[in-house]
């Protein structure tokens, strides 16, 4: 849910990843969309495929967050922006949001239903098995032999 955000901030301990592919499923609620559209396909490819960690720099250098604080000023910076964000007309705001998103609402609903299909194929497949059997036994997974 994260990439349906309007503005995303971190903590500096943030730690996430996209770990579909790791799991032998396929991304979900439009990121397949939405992700390359935030920080371009070649970046959005790169963690897809490879799953690897990010960190709060990170998230801020690839433009997937707009700014990472301190774990302890966090939740008081992003309060301060929304009371900021708040004073202004709310139809005005609204009428923002709307002609940001759009251009893009067609398509987000579009890869919603793909990516819907494709984790139905993959979920309780042989890789999906597998990764989650893996998880279990807190070891690395082996996709070659599938």
């Amino acid at each position: 849910m994260l990439f349906h955000c309007d503005v995303v901030y971190v903590g500096e301990s943030l730690r996430m990843r996209l770990p579909f592919a790791t799991l032998g499923l396929v991304p979900e609620w439009g990121s397949r969309y939405l992700l390359p559209a935030t920080i371009g396909a070649q970046r959005a490819a790169e963690l897809f495929y490879t799953a690897e960690w990010i960190d709060a720099d990170k998230a801020v250098h690839r433009g997937i967050a707009a700014d990472a604080l301190p774990d302890a000023d966090l939740f008081d910076h992003a309060l301060e922006k929304a009371r900021e964000i708040a004073q202004w007309p709310v139809n005005s705001l609204r009428e923002i949001k709307r002609s940001l998103r759009l251009h893009h609402m067609e398509a987000i609903d579009k890869a919603i239903k793909a990516e819907q299909a494709g984790m139905e194929r993959q979920v309780g497949s042989p890789e999906n098995i597998e990764a989650v059997t893996a998880f279990m036994e807190k070891r690395a997974p082996n996709f070659r032999d599938l």
